[in-house]
């Protein structure tokens, strides 16, 4: 089987290289007059006929075969051994006739180009059938005397021409169908990722291997404030503060999450992560997920100053916004964030793009001399 490789084909495809071989082995069948009126010998009567019936009847059981069990392998089997039988009909029906006869050029041609542009078949099994047949038909046609030089010429070239053609554009085919498959299978690879860490509380998602980063989601990239190049590569445990280590070893344990802070380009994040083992291309990774918990901190804050009695009333809490060294613009991202919406729900309210709320962002924890949202939150609160 691996002379013929590894193809894979879909049921309508297996279906319709099934039809077009069956549709010419049936066509044969009307060939079966010319074959007693053409061939002198008995016994190559019987060959050729028995080769056509015997053709019609393999397409037959292959074509039920396959619509039981429409498995590629089982088809790339059937394809083959019809392909021969009619490759050893077209042989033996081509020099049982006279030299004088012209038989089946253009039919031949057809034939091949048949296999070449639309039979679903592997490169091999395109390829020996027509380059045998073609080596046979012209064979038969230099050596016709009723043939003009300038015909055998214009045959001959056909033959060469459309298998190259042909062959070129099978390697074209089979380098597509190759690469559609590892476009399949990197999407189950994606699936299969999706399905081993799917979870809607988390939103970054880093996958790493033997500790080194090798893939983020851009949720996780809008965390830390960083582009793909500044992540990839990097050992997971540098983007945590001291203590990433441990979380990340402890996030395998159970099903509860893990406290552990993330180191931004320009900010700190306290997050919830949790990791899990995951194959990519027969290959051990691990993928661990990232919650922003900066609104389950903030609502610490405020708990504890409920508890006190100190929270603010809405004019202190606007008093205490408005005071500090801050644009409108930036007041009204600090009202916002304050409210728990996201990066893209607060470019959405103002009308303005999810960088320039990062930009913004950056000019706040700068002004205010902080790193995070909780921070805000407590400079705000606390006053």
């Amino acid at each position: 089987m691996k002379l013929f490789g590894d193809e894979i084909y879909t049921r309508s495809e297996m279906g319709i290289g099934l039809a077009l071989i069956g549709l010419e082995s049936f066509l044969s069948l009307f060939l079966i007059r010319n074959d007693f009126r053409l061939i002198s010998s008995h016994a190559l009567i019987f060959g050729v006929v028995g080769l056509r019936i015997s053709t019609m009847a393999a397409v037959s059981v292959s074509a039920l075969v396959i619509h039981r069990r429409p498995e590629p392998r089982i088809y790339v089997k059937a394809i083959s051994v019809s392909a021969f039988l009619g490759l050893v009909l077209a042989i033996v029906a081509t020099i049982s006739r006279p030299f004088d006869y012209a038989y089946g050029s253009y039919i031949t041609i057809m034939i091949i180009a048949c296999f070449y542009f639309v039979v679903p078949m592997p490169l091999f099994a395109k390829i020996a059938p027509a380059a045998i047949l073609s080596l046979v038909d012209i064979t038969m046609i230099l050596f016709a005397k009723k043939i003009p030089e300038t015909a055998k010429l214009a045959a001959t070239l056909s033959y060469i021409g459309i298998n190259l053609i042909g062959i070129y554009n099978a390697t074209l085919v089979r380098r597509f169908r190759r690469e559609e498959r590892e476009h399949k299978k990197n999407l189950e690879n994606e699936i299969r990722i999706k399905a081993a860490i799917s979870d809607a509380v988390f939103d970054g998602i880093a996958i790493h291997r033997e500790g080194a980063i090798v893939d983020t989601n851009s949720a996780l990239r809008d965390m830390l404030d960083m582009e793909e190049s500044e992540i990839n590569e990097r050992p997971l445990y540098s983007l945590f503060e001291a203590g990433g280590e441990l979380a990340v070893a402890r996030s395998f344990e159970g099903e509860a999450a893990v406290d552990a802070v993330l180191l931004g380009k320009e900010s700190v994040l306290p997050v919830e992560i949790r990791s899990r083992r995951i194959s990519i291309a027969g290959l051990e990774h691990v993928a661990t997920l990232f919650h922003d918990a900066s609104d389950r901190e903030i609502v610490g804050v405020h708990q504890a100053m409920l508890e006190r009695d100190a929270v603010p009333s809405r004019a202190a809490f606007e008093d205490r916004i408005a005071s500090m060294p801050l644009s409108n613009r930036e007041r009204d991202i600090v009202r916002a964030t304050l409210e728990g919406k996201t990066r893209s729900e607060i470019a959405e309210l103002l009308f303005i793009s999810t960088e320039t709320v990062k930009k913004h962002t950056s000019n706040i924890y700068a002004k205010l001399g902080i790193a995070s949202k909780v921070e805000l939150a407590r400079r705000v609160l606390e006053g």
